[in-house]
């Protein structure tokens, strides 16, 4: 195990012990070296969900909070704990001083239990949320006397999370998620983020997700960003169809012929607003007829609409419906309109017809076929 991987251990594993469900303000829910869910109770009793984004190259990667509150002090303290900075446990400096400065908005008496906090030798001196406020140059000083090795113990036994993290997911899988994080914190920190942070730690969550199921370790589809590092935009090669199905007869003939093509590949692109709204899906290639298949290779589907989406939907689930829905309604290869795809699918086409559905069915619902049509 790694030295950085056993002090992250130590730093989550304390972290637990303060943040315990006693407390009247913030707990954490679940917490890995990955990422970290709190929630904390509002002054109006409203419980609000807190993250944290733990990059793979901790603690040189600062971790990332954020928060979908609309409450703009929370948002406000969440900017101010980004800014924070230690040589050593950073994770427990910005968790035990978001806790303080929730304390401090409402109004209650800061625990001894967060006031006793030791953090160790060597930190860089963070400004305070007063001075964070005022733009103040001046200089705050932690306290610093306990070495935080004292504070709990290690199993030496267990096997590190990373290792675990490998044999999960698999050394490329696992290699691209590593890289995806540190491009992301690079993006962040040089204030080029694409997209927002509330979509960009779902969408990480996401693609570890698929890494570790079943369905991508069996390669019933594949997964490529758009130049291997877009987050945004994803290219989805889907071959996992009921083989009694014409759709899938149609592949295997189509695999035969020149093209070489056994799947159906889509281009999934997300919004800065993923997961309250839906991605935008469309079929690159072959061109399909039949199966609920638009204009330009958009999907005719209610949960690919504002109306029907829920930011519940996990994309493998999504990808299965398609597959689904696909072969339901009776799709088929058209093998003359696949030798000129490029004319008949474009995403220009497809986002017009995406458009032209969505106003249609929000103006006159969706119609639900009887049981005995499936």
């Amino acid at each position: 195990m790694t030295s950085r991987l056993k002090v992250l251990r130590k730093e989550i594993k304390y972290l637990k012990e303060i943040f315990s469900k006693e407390h009247s303000v913030m707990c954490i829910k679940t917490a890995n070296v990955d990422d970290i869910s709190l929630s904390y109770i509002g002054i109006d009793n409203k419980v609000h969900d807190i993250s944290c984004s733990i990059a793979g190259m901790y603690p040189d990667v600062a971790p990332i909070w954020f928060s979908e509150s609309e409450d703009h002090k929370l948002s406000g303290i969440i900017e101010y704990i980004n800014t924070l900075s230690a040589k050593k446990s950073l994770l427990v400096l910005m968790a035990t001083t978001l806790a303080i400065e929730l304390y401090k908005l409402n109004n209650l008496e800061i625990p001894a239990t967060l006031k006793d906090v030791k953090l160790p030798d060597e930190l860089d001196e963070p400004i305070t949320m007063e001075e964070f406020a005022e733009d103040e140059d001046t200089m705050h000083v932690i306290d610093e006397d306990d070495n935080f090795d004292a504070h709990v113990e290690y199993d030496a036994d267990v096997l590190s999370d990373e290792k675990k993290e490998k044999e999960e997911l698999g050394l490329d899988s696992f290699t691209q998620l590593q890289n995806l994080r540190v491009s992301q914190r690079q993006e962040f920190l040089s204030g080029r983020i694409s997209g927002s942070v509330q979509a960009t730690d779902r969408l990480m969550k996401e693609l570890k997700n698929i890494y570790k199921s079943n369905s991508f370790k069996l390669k019933i589809y594949t997964i490529e960003l758009k130049d291997g590092t877009n987050l945004y935009d994803w290219y989805v090669k889907l071959k996992g169809f009921d083989k009694e199905s014409g759709l899938y007869k149609d592949l295997q003939a189509l695999y035969k012929k020149d093209l070489k093509t056994d799947h159906i590949c889509f281009n999934i692109t997300y919004s800065s607003r993923f997961p309250m709204e839906p991605p935008f899906i469309r079929i690159c290639y072959p061109v399909i007829s039949g199966g609920y298949v638009l204009s330009g290779g958009a999907l005719c589907m209610e949960l690919l609409t504002p109306e029907g989406w829920s930011s519940a939907y996990s994309i493998e689930a999504v990808i299965m419906q398609i597959s689904a829905t696909l072969v339901k309604g009776k799709a088929r290869v058209d093998f003359s309109g696949t030798k000129k795809v490029d004319i008949v699918y474009s995403s220009h086409k497809a986002e017009a017809a995406h458009r032209s559905l969505v106003k249609i069915h929000k103006d006159t619902g969706w119609f639900t076929p009887p049981k005995d049509e499936g």
